[in-house]
């Protein structure tokens, strides 16, 4: 199965995240903080990933043939930071993210839990003060099923990849 290193990525994230060590640990190589969100998308307000599908006919690259229907009625997202314990001006950045559901707006509105694809974005940072960071970030999106052939409005699959500078409302000590 060609999705299973990203959903494979993802579970190890949630469990990653999950465990709290208690504050006197010090034989961990990282410190681990993030969250899980899970969001319900109610009917009449369903976000569009904006996926058009094609397919290949008559030597055209790109003819459409859905409009699209992309639209999740959940959401799944995991924010984890690591840093490592030795260098704690460095931390490493995984956020995935995993739309799910199957409904079409005035047309269906379903329930499903079928995901639609996971969204990946990996970084690593460098605190350059208590409050301003500097992330060098990739993005990039991984559809599933039907919608492993679509035209994505992000480019090519959504891929970018950045340098972003952050400033963080923080009370941590660094």
């Amino acid at each position: 199965m060609r999705n299973a290193p990203c959903l494979l990525c993802c579970l190890a994230a949630c469990m990653v995240a999950a465990p709290v060590a208690s504050p006197g640990d010090f034989n961990r190589l990282f410190d681990a903080y993030g969250s899980v969100d899970f969001t319900l998308f109610p009917p009449h307000n369903e976000p569009d990933l904006n996926l058009r599908g094609y397919t290949p006919s008559w030597g055209i690259i790109h003819d459409y043939d859905w409009f699209g229907d992309a639209f999740p009625r959940y959401g799944l997202e995991v924010h984890l930071t690591l840093e490592p314990r030795q260098y704690r001006k460095v931390f490493l950045l995984f956020n995935p993210y995993i739309p799910m559901g199957q409904t079409i707006p005035q047309v269906c509105y379903g329930w499903s839990f079928k995901p639609i694809g996971v969204r990946l974005l990996l970084g690593l940072g460098y605190h350059v003060t208590n409050h301003f960071d500097i992330i060098l970030q990739h993005h990039n999106w991984e559809f599933f099923g039907k919608y492993q052939n679509v035209m994505w409005m992000e480019g090519s699959y959504g891929q970018w990849s950045g340098i972003t500078a952050r400033y963080r409302f923080d009370t941590r000590e660094r």
